[in-house]
């Protein structure tokens, strides 16, 4: 992503040279597949401002070699001394989040304090944690699996395991509740279980299926 100085467009002759060359630049990477020229895919914004070059590489971000990111690094370097802004992203430089990440690290952890806090027992809190990260782990092995036969997207795994984890602690927590709610009661644990899955647990289902149905495209 080319950006122009404050008040100047990447239209500009100077700009426009800039990121030609950078572009060009780019494109003559011994890893490099194809870069196109902003100008001619007219990737550019509305206002002028800021130009989108799509750089396309013939390895993964595992594969992309030294070399090959500091030809990268030099052709924006370039481009930056001419006074332009430009910024770099993408799956093939690593910089997507994937799967696994510290952001999802630091909220389970934040979630396992928030539970211990409210429910003030260790087995209660750790429970619908457990049966959250047990079901991601599921799922994200099955992405994992398919993805290339499928041809699934890079964020497909990151969206995954955001969902996952949010609705999979928020349904446990539902099941949870009504379990301790049964307990405070009186009953058994055994009888407990049984109307927490009877009723909470019903209700995690059907909401799961309305789920499904929203997500499914109309004719399905």
């Amino acid at each position: 992503m080319f950006i122009a100085p404050g008040g100047e467009k990447v239209t500009a002759a100077g700009n426009k040279q800039a990121i030609e060359k950078a572009v060009a630049g780019l494109g003559d990477g011994t890893q490099v597949a194809s870069a196109v020229d902003p100008f001619q895919a007219k990737t550019i914004s509305k206002d002028g401002s800021t130009a989108f070059a799509t750089v396309t590489y013939k390895v993964g971000s595992k594969d992309l070699t030294d070399a090959g990111r500091t030809h990268l690094e030099r052709a924006v370097d370039q481009a930056r001394d001419a006074g332009l802004t430009v910024e770099t992203g993408g799956s093939s430089l690593g910089d997507d989040a994937g799967p696994g990440g510290m952001a999802e690290v630091i909220g389970v952890a934040i979630a396992a304090v928030v539970l211990l806090v409210t429910f003030g027992s260790l087995a209660a809190a750790g429970l619908p944690l457990l049966t959250a990260v047990i079901g991601v782990g599921v799922s994200m092995a099955t992405i994992l699996a398919l993805s290339s036969a499928l041809g699934l997207s890079t964020t497909t795994g990151t969206l995954a395991m955001m969902l996952g984890l949010a609705v999979g602690i928020d349904y446990a927590l539902f099941v949870v509740s009504r379990y301790r709610e049964e307990r405070a009661k009186g009953r058994v644990p055994q009888e407990a279980a049984a109307l927490a899955v009877g009723t909470a647990g019903s209700a995690v289902v059907f909401a799961y299926q309305t789920g499904l149905v929203r997500a499914a495209p109309p004719g399905t």
